[in-house]
């Protein structure tokens, strides 16, 4: 039986996922952040060995090999790494845009907006002409990705305590979150211990716990990141010159998960240079892209039939939302388009 593996890491975890040639997923594992910009080599080496390690230990019949495994980073380094878990014939290099692309786009044309830890956009026109905007990582960009949302959070939390700023949950989530005995001990814990970037990026998800519970600060700075994600994709449309092309626009990650309160600016903002363009949150996490591309390196066509069947064995696995539940990093697996 053929075997194919995904492999899609970025500043806040490593998924790995595993399926038969039935597009049957038979292992799924997580590790840590991997970007290699904000982690330290070993660190990254680690990340990618849990994945797989987790992901091949999970599958109830072992594969004794791997035919197709696809991953944004296919150096000599990463795949020795992965061979020292179990053997694989061969790799596919591929990129973040390009997996989330191909898990979440129909047609060979459309945008991307990555908004996980960091933030980016990439355009792809209908001649395959692409564009880039954002990306620049923290400290330089990533406006709108859960570092910058959950930095702004912070801010605000900050203000409220001193009575510059409206009051807000954020102060107690701040304290909660970090384990602080109070707010003012955000000074020696950033300034002299250190916080890590995946670490600050995870206060995302107490940010969308407050705005859900009706936080009007939290909600502010999650329309704050829609607009600037509007603003990163629409310029990636403008150098594409796709403004007046109907396409999609789908936005991955785990900003993502606010739902209407990131998505409705984001849409405004697109809508003003791309009146035709239709903005949805992502239908299969990126590592199914990657998946989807090993996939079709087995035989299988890459298709909205595939992509269905590749859904329907993610529900029958239980995997619905994985892996963004354990690691508040993804966003959900069946999106729903903006009016």
């Amino acid at each position: 039986m053929p075997y194919a593996m995904g492999l899609e890491g970025g500043g806040t975890k490593t998924a790995c996922l595993i399926a038969d040639e039935n597009v049957r997923i038979v292992g799924h594992g997580l590790g840590g952040p991997t970007n290699r910009n904000f982690v330290r080599p070993a660190v990254a080496r680690k990340s990618i060995l849990d994945a797989v390690r987790l992901g091949v230990k999970s599958c109830s019949a072992r594969p004794k090999s791997i035919d197709v495994c696809c991953m944004a980073y296919a150096d000599a380094e990463t795949q020795a790494l992965v061979r020292r878990v179990i053997p694989v014939d061969r790799f596919i290099a591929s990129n973040e845009d390009e997996v989330a692309r191909t898990a979440n786009l129909s047609s060979t044309f459309g945008v991307v907006v990555v908004a996980g830890t960091g933030s980016m956009a990439r355009a792809i026109n209908k001649k395959g002409q692409g564009a880039s905007t954002g990306g620049w990582g923290t400290p330089l960009g990533d406006e709108g990705g859960a570092v910058d949302v959950a930095m702004k959070a912070i801010a605000a939390a900050i203000r409220a305590s001193d009575g510059r700023g409206p009051a807000t949950r954020l102060q107690e989530e701040v304290v909660e979150y970090f384990g602080l005995a109070n707010i003012r001990e955000l000074v020696p814990l950033f300034y002299q211990k250190g916080v890590l970037r995946h670490r600050i990026g995870g206060f995302f998800a107490n940010v969308l716990d407050a705005a859900r519970e009706g936080d009007s600060v939290a909600r502010s700075i999650l329309r704050y990141a829609g607009r600037e994600l509007g603003l990163c994709a629409a310029a990636a449309i403008r150098r594409a010159g796709m403004e007046s092309e109907a396409f999609d626009v789908v936005v991955c990650g785990g900003v993502a998960q606010a739902g209407a309160l990131v998505l409705r600016p984001l849409a405004t903002e697109v809508r003003k240079v791309a009146p035709r363009a239709r903005v949805w949150s992502e239908r299969l996490s990126p590592v199914c892209g990657a998946l989807l591309i090993a996939l079709r390196e087995l035989g299988l066509p890459l298709n909205d039939a595939l992509r269905e069947k590749l859904k329907a064995s993610i529900r029958e696995a239980g995997l619905v939302g994985w892996p963004s539940k354990a690691v508040l990093e993804g966003g959900t697996d069946v999106g729903r388009a903006m009016a």
